[in-house]
């Protein structure tokens, strides 16, 4: 499935100050509801549904608005590793692709071997100077 004009959407978004509520939209679509989120139709639809004038989202479709900020974000991701969407930072320069969650855990640190415990909790109504 090609994202591209969903991601050209998103930065449509952000310039009306909706990309949280278009990205947490796209990815209910896609996730959640099974939508086609590269469909000029459920595009429309959604950016609807988040605020944008539907003029607006037409006329993003049938144009490249926004096509060379993508493409700079794809060579960015390119440059951190990220070979697939949807992808989340990992570790210092270095990013996962979501697919298997086996394949996602060998990403992901290691808990810690031994556990600190915290120190102790003082009840502050029995501090007085020389008894805490």
């Amino acid at each position: 499935m090609n994202t591209f004009d969903a991601h050209r959407l998103c930065q449509l978004a952000a310039d009306h100050s909706v990309a949280d509520k278009m990205m947490e939209r796209l990815f209910q679509a896609y996730h959640t509801e099974g939508l086609n989120v590269a469909e000029p139709q459920t595009l429309e639809r959604l950016g609807d549904e988040v605020g944008l004038d539907p003029a607006d989202v037409r006329k993003l479709l049938g144009g490249n608005d926004y096509a060379k900020q993508v493409r700079a974000d794809e060579r960015r991701a390119a440059e951190c590793g990220v070979t697939g969407e949807p992808y989340v930072p990992a570790r210092k320069n270095r990013a996962a692709t979501v697919t298997a969650s086996s394949s996602f855990a060998g990403t992901l640190p290691k808990p810690p071997t031994t556990i600190r415990r915290p120190p102790p909790v003082v009840d502050a109504r029995c501090c007085r100077p020389r008894r805490c």
